[in-house]
């Protein structure tokens, strides 16, 4: 059994020595554009129960879901191998933005403690022009999160079409009742 005392708080049962190391594809997007940050945890130990680091994301920023990625070899023991965090980022806000420390804690039965590990902090600038300007202002006028597929006047064409076409329904059936009333 692990020893409680000095248990981080945000140990998720994961044994061995690790190391961390965070990376983004692109350090300049525009507005609205995804940029991909990986959180890669490496080394050997228990895989199974190595968890995504705790990560304060900074306002501004639409996180989408991890995606996670493990490559262990399970022949040798203990595993070796990493495990990658894997996030989509779209800068809703201009500027830059800074992705504080990722931490991931762990308990080292060389040196029989826990240690915690940081990555280093990431920065991302978000770029705006008039274009992603315009297409950010069509996200938030549908209020679905996602520019429409299409102009917000075809949907309105498309409502007027809809009730003239239901009002000829309605003329022609109801002056085929009138002809058989007769």
């Amino acid at each position: 059994p692990l020893p409680e005392e000095g248990q981080p708080e945000d140990f998720s049962g994961a044994v061995g020595d690790f190391k961390i190391e965070s990376v983004v594809d692109k350090k300049n997007v525009a507005g609205g554009s995804a940029a991909k940050i990986s959180f890669v945890i490496s080394g050997t130990g228990n895989f199974p129960l190595v968890n995504a680091p705790a990560i304060i994301w900074p306002k501004g920023l639409e996180v989408a879901a991890e995606q996670t990625n493990e490559q262990t070899n399970p022949h040798v023991f203990p595993l070796s191998g990493s495990k990658t965090f894997t996030y989509s980022i779209t800068g809703m806000k201009a500027g830059r933005h800074v992705i504080p420390v990722a931490t991931f804690s762990f308990f080292d039965p060389r040196q029989k403690e826990y240690k915690t590990i940081q990555s280093k902090p990431l920065e991302i600038v978000v770029a705006f022009t008039t274009e992603t300007s315009a297409n950010l202002s069509e996200i938030e006028e549908s209020g679905t999160g996602s520019p429409s597929r299409f102009p917000q006047h075809y949907y309105w064409f498309g409502a007027i079409a809809l009730l003239i076409i239901v009002w000829i329904l309605f003329q022609v059936f109801s002056s085929s009742k009138n002809r058989k009333a007769e």
